[in-house]
């Protein structure tokens, strides 16, 4: 028998979909445009210092990558047409944020020309509705920062796509979003179940219409067509069901510098408040506090529209450590103060506990990091890339995680292995079908939304999300919080398998070996900031405001795909820069503080083992024999000798012969090795 769903209905049914979406909005009127560029961000306050020039749809704005741009768009905004909505679309090639008159960022836009998968949902975001900012009538006066970069921060053209006044057909945006859901689920559904069958007769019936020049009217008949499929329900208790987390997962550095995810945080954030206006059942969550204390310094207003959000419970922060750290190369303190510093700042900032490690991204994990999740505070932890090993199929997606000690947290590994998901019918049944813990635990999380420059979730995840729920051939979906989930998978926590020990990633070993002087420096500046707290406790004095600066920016260093080796040049190049600086300000800060604390001439031991060396203080050479973590008084002065391939012992500074050894004497007669 001939499948239903041969080549021929397929490309029907597809072109049909192509046809809806292109006939949703329609250009109405351009706009005037003019710029000025510079090669690194200028912020709002500053604008007005440049130079601007005009430029038109078609022309280059930049040819160089990571360049900046400020655009002042205006013109004449017409009356829409009747039953029709205004629109913006700003489409620079690039990404951009578009700002409300104060310098509070509106929403951000991203090229519709990518490298992303189409798979994951739409990459541009360029439509903004007029009534968000402006009045019909009246004149447009927009200002939009741009960067020169695709998405994965690759060189673009740096063309002017689109700037202009659009009308959306409300109704048709609808029916093409329930036609496209439709579709999606039919391509997942096989083709010997009726539901493939019932789909496909009704999308094909669409699918006519489609392509003819539709009235308002058969846009209806259309939609009415497609409703009975939209609101059939899955009847029986749920065998499993999705917890939908609208996420952005923004590297802090990878392949683009620190100064540009700073903008990337203020145009993802503020599309997500914007979109938690449209859609009142979304709920939108964030990780790496370091984020928000950049958009706190960068865009205040905006800030507080977070904080109300949080409040709300539209919007979930995400994640007890500072940044999304690497735990294979950090130290023990290190991982320990990127929990510290990450719980206070949610609790100050949010008055919220978080109870999770969020490190989807992570290149592996330390049989010792649960003993340090708990210790910390914490009692679940996320991540995604173990989906990713190349021989070795990880064997859970819901597990405990017990440490090398004994300690044990909650973990879940999405099992559609992304955190940029479409949450698309399709990706939720595939996901269903995968999760290797189905039948022991009927909770799975999906993280949809684009990451990075992205933007997060868009129109098309939110659209699709609005239509899941309890839609008869897919799994049952609710939009929640992660800490919800937590809570519900908690419940299952004895039919959970365990796994012991170190959580190894079969991928992105070489970064391990790469970026030498970054892991040199890392390891250096924990030692140095380890003996400063020192010189602090023993001396009774403490620069708490310096302490807490210094060791952010060491932890932001220890991000994922900083401190390992996966990021561009350029991020090397200022963070070992960086690096010479604090470890100078650090190892002179210990010095001052140790200077004119005592009348007594004493050696600190910061290490944790026992330490018999001499040390020369004030041109006197001197045995010390001092324990861990101790000072200890200098009181045994010696004399420094030479011993040379003739036998002789002299004073060190006489050179009869070849040099063999050099040793120290003591008034009780003992004689001990130079040491360096």
């Amino acid at each position: 028998m001939k499948p239903i769903m041969d080549k021929p209905i397929k490309e029907k049914l597809q072109y049909a979909e192509d046809v809806l979406k292109d006939s949703v909005y329609e250009r109405l009127v351009g706009l005037d445009m003019s710029y000025a560029l510079t090669q690194e961000p200028v912020p709002f306050r500053e604008r007005l210092s440049l130079s601007y020039a005009p430029i038109r749809e078609g022309e280059v704005w930049s040819n160089s990558l990571w360049d900046c741009g400020w655009f002042h768009i205006t013109g004449d905004i017409p009356q829409a047409p009747a039953g029709r909505t205004l629109y913006f679309a700003f489409d620079f090639e690039g990404e951009g944020c578009v700002f409300f008159s104060d310098g509070t960022p509106l929403r951000g836009i991203t090229n519709v020309s990518s490298q992303f998968s189409l798979r994951l949902g739409f990459p541009g975001k360029k439509y903004i509705r007029v009534s968000e900012i402006a009045q019909e009538g009246k004149k447009a006066d927009l200002w939009i920062e741009t960067g020169n970069n695709d998405l994965f921060g690759n060189l673009r053209t740096g063309t002017v796509k689109e700037c202009a006044v659009v009308t959306c057909d409300e109704a048709r945006r609808a029916l093409f979003y329930d036609y496209a859901f439709l579709l999606d689920l039919a391509e997942s559904v096989p083709e010997d179940d009726p539901l493939h069958y019932t789909l496909v007769y009704a999308l094909e019936k669409v699918a006519l219409l489609a392509t003819k020049r539709m009235s308002a009217e058969t846009i209806g008949t259309c939609r009415a067509i497609l409703r009975p499929h939209l609101e059939r329900k899955n009847i029986a208790d749920p065998l499993l069901k999705f917890y939908a987390v609208g996420h952005s997962h923004l590297d802090l550095a990878w392949l683009w510098p620190l100064r540009e995810t700073r903008r990337k945080a203020g145009r993802t954030f503020s599309t997500a408040l914007a979109n938690l206006k449209e859609y009142p059942d979304y709920i939108y969550g964030a990780s790496q506090p370091q984020q928000f204390e950049w958009v706190k310094q960068d865009y205040p207003a905006l800030y507080e529209k977070i904080k109300a959000a949080v409040k709300e419970g539209r919007f979930e922060v995400q994640g007890g450590m500072w940044v999304e750290a690497d735990t294979n190369v950090t130290g023990g303190e290190s991982l320990i103060r990127q929990f510290l510093y990450g719980t206070r700042f949610w609790k100050e900032e949010f008055d919220k506990e978080v109870h999770t490690l969020w490190l989807p991204d992570v290149f592996g994990f330390s049989g010792a990091l649960p003993q340090i999740i708990r210790g910390c505070g914490c009692e679940n932890f996320l991540t995604i890339k173990l989906s990713w090993n190349m021989v070795n199929e990880f064997p859970y997606h819901s597990f405990r995680w017990q440490g090398i000690d004994g300690s044990e947290v909650l973990a879940h590994m999405p099992p559609e292995g992304t955190y940029i998901s479409s949450a698309s019918p399709k990706a939720l049944r595939a996901a269903a079908g995968n999760y290797a813990q189905r039948g022991l635990s009927k909770n799975a999380m999906v993280l949809y939304g684009i990451g990075d420059g992205g933007g997060g979730p868009g129109r098309q995840h939110l659209e699709t999300v609005a239509r899941e729920g309890s839609v008869y051939g897919v799994p049952d979906v609710v939009n929640a919080t992660s800490e919800t989930f937590f809570r519900e998978l908690r419940k299952e926590t004895d039919a959970l398998p365990v796994y012991k020990g170190e959580i190894y990633l079969e991928k992105h070993q070489g970064t391990y070996t790469s970026q030498s002087d970054n892991k040199y420096f890392n390891r250096k500046i924990e030692n140095a900031l380890a003996g400063y707290e020192f010189a602090q406790v023993v001396t009774g004095s403490a620069d708490h405001a310096a302490n807490d600066r210094i060791w952010k920016e060491v932890l932001l260093y220890q991000f994922h795909d900083i401190l390992p080796g996966s990021s561009i040049r350029r991020v090397y190049d200022e963070s070992v820069a960086r690096y010479r600086e604090l470890l100078g300000e650090v190892t002179e800060r210990t010095r001052a503080t140790y200077a004119g604390s005592g009348d007594a001439l004493c050696v600190c031991n910061t290490t944790s083992y026992l330490r018999r060396e001499t040390v020369k203080a004030e041109g006197k050479w001197y045995f010390v024999e001092a324990a861990p973590y101790s000072v200890t008084q200098l009181t045994k002065e010696c004399k420094k000798f030479s011993v040379y391939s003739d036998g002789r012992w002299l004073e060190t500074g006489r050179l009869p012969g070849q040099l063999v050894n050099q040793y120290y004497i003591y008034e009780d007669g003992i004689y001990a090795s130079a040491k360096a």
